[in-house]
């Protein structure tokens, strides 16, 4: 072989290996790429998600959250997984605007109200009265975080709820506040809708992350003075009943003598 041949064919070779390592370093050095999804409009909760409402856009496959570094599929919906929630129908738990992320705690199976879709699969919603003065302001909102204080019928008030978080309000046509619902377990459900029927609620709205939890009584127990406390004002009216009856009381009369 001749010299010359030779030197093209270590320069091919230094060619073809300097082109393997620019391809080996730009794919070690560039990000991977996922597929992610983002809404073209506002929907509300409860809609049924539908491939002509998201348009589909490359992201880097990892993100960071609270400094950790996590593939893009563990928050949101990624091109594997669009086609299965299509499939299923699954609906919104949350409402959404223009140019939001599709992520996976948005969607639902079971469709639903705004509501229903926003709670836990074991969670009861409860709706209580409140008003701009007892629910601390108008501009209550959803997902505040709340504190529930009960003022009985003797204008004793204690502590009932901490930390509850508000899943809506209602508002009359003026924009006064009508009504908050809440989330809570069957005991607590059963508990909050007694007190509603016995005495008045009011709200202390909280920093749901910076919040101490305070020692919250036993309801049965406040509910047992405002008993004790209506029949001890009622002990004096039938005392009163029975000296006007000028009836003597039968331990009385047992001590009568006869002259």
């Amino acid at each position: 072989m001749s010299k010359n041949k030779k030197i093209i064919i270590a320069l091919a070779v230094a060619v073809i290996f300097a082109i393997l390592a620019g391809v080996s370093v730009y794919a070690f050095m560039s990000p991977k790429r996922s597929t992610l999804y983002v809404f073209n409009d506002s929907y509300k909760a409860g809609t049924t998600i539908t491939s002509n409402m998201l348009s589909p856009i490359k992201a880097d496959s990892t993100i960071v959250v609270a400094g950790q570094r996590q593939n893009a599929n563990t928050r949101f919906v990624t091109e594997s997984e669009m086609s299965q929630i299509i499939r299923n129908g699954d609906s919104l738990r949350m409402d959404v605007v223009a140019g939001m992320p599709l992520m996976a705690s948005m969607c639902s199976s079971i469709g639903g109200n705004s509501i229903e879709m926003a709670m836990s699969p074991s969670g009861i919603a409860v709706t209580v009265p409140v008003n701009d003065v007892t629910g601390v302001t108008n501009e209550l909102r959803q997902g505040a975080h709340v504190n529930v204080y009960v003022t009985n019928s003797a204008g004793g008030t204690y502590l009932a709820f901490e930390n509850m978080i508000i899943l809506q309000v209602t508002k009359s046509g003026t924009g006064s506040l009508q009504s908050a619902t809440f989330e809570v377990n069957n005991e607590d459900a059963l508990k909050l809708i007694n007190i509603t029927k016995s005495s008045s609620i009011y709200l202390g709205l909280i920093n749901g992350s910076g919040y101490q939890y305070q020692t919250v009584p036993d309801e049965d127990d406040e509910l047992m003075k405002i008993i004790n406390d209506q029949n001890e004002q009622q002990e004096p009216e039938e005392t009163g009943e029975t000296e006007q009856s000028g009836e003597k009381p039968d331990n009385e009369a047992s001590f009568n003598v006869n002259p």
